[in-house]
């Protein structure tokens, strides 16, 4: 049987043979051709200066230098695309480049940033590495072909990104050479586009840039030697910029995504921010313009942005980058969701203006910010009494109760859980301080939500008095007071089971605390027991609803 099992893969073998070498044959006499086009005599530069009109595409490869990350090296792309390097070329057609973009490829001493962007925008936008022939891909499936500019383009038998070829697969020692009958265009990605177009980037795009920084992939990029102080010199730098902000909404410097930007006009955008600054003051605090202007920012960040890659029904509803899952089951949540955005009232067209095709993406650029400003800046704050981490301090038995039920009568409460202040009935008076975080500078109304329910002993049925105190820091700047000056307890009410009382008055609130871990605003709760006064309060939570400025607090009857 062994036997058997050896000849039968012996036979295996030589019919394997037979069939690789019959097919071989055709091209078995080109192997040893002394045609350029299959056995070549020449790198790439020298490839390319023997072609008629190639003179600018030549200059332009020589007085371009390279970077070694955002550092210039002394290598122009003339030397890249003479070494060892193997690559291919897309050399675009003289007549598809006008006389002025030729001017500004070509010059002669270019300063860093026409060095960077000619480079990006040009150069490496019609180099790939590795071997890209010609041929072999179908019109209906097309091979993506990544260029160093990091942009993909789909190719074809005929064409790479609508561009159709002239001449194809011209083999050079180094690399393959393709010529265009047009140019490779070049889309920037969304974070460029705001990085770098007139009226973005001074502003919005500084500050993207100020918290980014450039990542060298040194297992892609190729290095050519070490400088004086010893540091890798990249004759072929693989780059990523990472973003601490645009890692919280979204990756838009990245090419393999596809984001839409709901992005107000430069103006537009202007005027917002102006508009909402002064509510981001944090005078007292250290760094206080930085936090200003790194919380205005992302406070109008927070819904710009869309990854389409996982829309689910993108024409019926679409959510924002802030959205998850568990925001449907908190009916007080912000949903970050936005129905039929491509209706006449959607969110893509309502104000939209422009828009803008970047490699990863679209930029619907809109007249003003398209957002709700109550829903997204002006949200009230909302305390959830049960929360033990934002109770400062307290002195009495307090328990935590969870009430699910939803019935006629007894409707549901935020959370499913209340707070029982107080309950012992030797003791006179019991407080409660809570913190209260993401406060911003402003006027705010305060409101109690109480609840009263059939199984909570009251025998009585009196109501509870309690006086709240608002604090920030270490100054009172709400307390409810009789016509004599002296604090007034408000009082539940005995007839709804969940009732929110509103504090007379308003609260300044001095500074934003936005975004801080130590809260500075803070309210207590009094609750006194006499004998007119039940001594138990359940507490649901507590609402700080943000008012305008010019906000006037109704007289109290």
């Amino acid at each position: 049987m062994k036997n058997y099992f050896n000849l039968l893969k012996k036979s295996v073998w030589v019919v394997s043979a037979l069939c690789l070498f019959s097919s071989c044959n055709d091209v078995w006499n080109e192997h040893y051709s002394t045609d350029s086009s299959i056995v070549p005599d020449k790198n790439l530069v020298e490839r390319i200066e023997g072609i008629e009109g190639s003179e600018n595409f030549i200059q332009a490869l020589k007085t371009t230098k390279m970077f070694n990350g955002n550092k210039i090296i002394d290598l122009t792309y003339y030397d890249f695309l003479s070494s060892d390097q193997f690559l291919t070329v897309w050399m675009p057609s003289l007549g598809s480049i006008s006389e002025d973009e030729w001017a500004k490829y070509t010059k002669e001493g270019k300063t860093y940033q026409e060095h960077k962007d000619v480079g990006q925008q040009f150069i490496k936008n019609h180099i790939a590495r590795y071997s890209y022939p010609v041929g072999a891909q179908k019109e209906n499936h097309p091979e993506n072909v990544r260029m160093l500019s990091k942009k993909r383009y789909p190719s074809t038998a005929v064409e790479i990104a609508g561009v159709e070829y002239k001449q194809a697969n011209l083999a050079c020692t180094n690399g393959i050479l393709h010529l265009l009958d047009g140019k490779m265009p070049y889309r920037p990605t969304i974070y460029e586009y705001i990085t770098e177009t007139e009226g973005y980037k001074d502003n919005l795009g500084a500050f993207l840039e100020k918290y980014t920084i450039d990542e060298v992939d040194d297992n892609r990029s190729v290095i050519s030697g070490v400088d004086e102080n010893g540091e890798p010199i990249y004759i072929d730098s693989v780059t990523y910029k990472y973003s601490i902000i645009m890692n919280q909404f979204g990756r838009i410097s990245e090419e393999d995504s596809n984001y839409v930007v709901v992005l107000p006009t430069p103006e537009a955008w202007l005027e917002m921010y102006d508009s909402v600054k002064p509510q981001f003051d944090y005078t007292t605090m250290e760094r206080a313009d930085s936090l200003q202007e790194y919380y205005t920012h992302t406070a109008l960040f927070m819904d710009m942005f869309f990854n389409m890659n996982i829309q689910r029904h993108p024409d019926d509803s679409v959510t924002s980058t802030l959205y998850y899952e568990g925001l449907e089951r908190d009916e007080d949540a912000l949903q970050h969701k936005y129905y039929n955005p491509y209706s006449a009232e959607g969110l893509f067209r309502k104000y939209v203006v422009d828009s803008v095709i970047c490699s990863n993406g679209k930029i619907y650029l809109t007249s003003q910010w398209a957002f709700d400003k109550a829903e997204l800046i002006d949200r009230p704050i909302k305390i959830e009494a049960e929360n033990s981490y934002l109770i400062k301090q307290k002195n009495h038995v307090s328990y935590r109760t969870q009430i699910k039920r939803d019935v006629a009568g007894y409707p549901k409460v935020s959370g499913e859980y209340v707070m029982q202040i107080g309950g012992e009935q030797a003791a006179p008076q019991y407080d409660m301080t809570y913190n209260v975080s993401g406060n911003m500078k402003g006027k705010y109304k305060v409101g109690i939500v109480t609840v009263r329910d059939a199984e909570f002993p009251n025998p009585e049925n009196k109501p509870v008095q309690f006086l709240p105190t608002v604090s920030y820091g270490f100054t009172k700047i709400l307390e409810p007071v009789n016509q004599r000056g002296r604090p007034e307890y408000q009082k539940t009410n005995i007839d709804n089971p969940i009732d929110t009382l509103w504090v007379p008055g308003v609260a300044e609130v001095p500074q934003a605390n936005y975004g801080q871990e130590k809260a500075k605003l803070e309210i207590k709760l009094s609750v006194k027991s006499t004998s007119s006064f039940n001594n138990t309060m359940f507490l649901d939570c507590i609402i700080f609803k943000p008012v305008p400025d010019d906000y006037v607090d109704p007289v109290e009857e």
